[in-house]
C-alpha cells in the first residue's frame, strides 16, 4: 500500500521477524509503491516490476538476515537460561536468609 507506513516495531527484538523487517525496509527505502525510486540512475515508475532481478539479490540478503535473527533467538534463549540461573541463586539466598532467621530465633531464646 503506497504511502502507508505501519508501525511494526516490537520491544527489543522479540517477534521482529523476517516479514516485519522486510516491510519496514521496503517502506523506508521507497519500494512500497515504487514511484520515484531511483535504481541505477533510472526512475522506476512501474510499481517495482522492473526491480525483479534486484529483488532477487535482496532475497539473498534477507536469507542472511533470517540467519542472523536465528542467532539472535538463540542468544535470547541463553539469556533466558541465565535468568533461570539467577532465579535459582535467589532461591538459595532465600534459603540462607531462612537459616539466618532461625539462628536469630535461637539467639532470641538464649537472650
Amino acid at each position: 500500500s503506497a504511502g502507508v507506513v505501519e508501525d511494526i516495531s516490537a520491544p527489543g527484538y522479540v517477534g521482529y521477524g523476517l516479514g516485519a523487517y522486510g516491510q519496514e525496509w521496503n517502506a523506508a527505502s521507497g519500494l512500497v509503491g515504487g514511484v520515484g525510486l531511483v535504481a541505477g540512475g533510472v526512475d522506476v515508475v512501474d510499481g517495482g516490476l522492473g526491480l525483479a532481478g534486484w529483488n532477487g539479490n535482496l532475497a539473498g540478503w534477507n536469507g542472511n538476515l533470517a540467519g542472523w535473527n536465528g542467532n539472535l533467538a538463540g542468544w535470547n534463549g541463553n539469556l533466558a537460561g541465565w535468568n533461570g540461573n539467577l532465579a535459582g541463586w535467589n532461591g538459595n539466598l532465600a534459603g540462607w536468609n531462612g537459616n539466618l532467621a532461625g539462628w536469630n530465633g535461637n539467639v532470641a531464646g538464649w537472650n
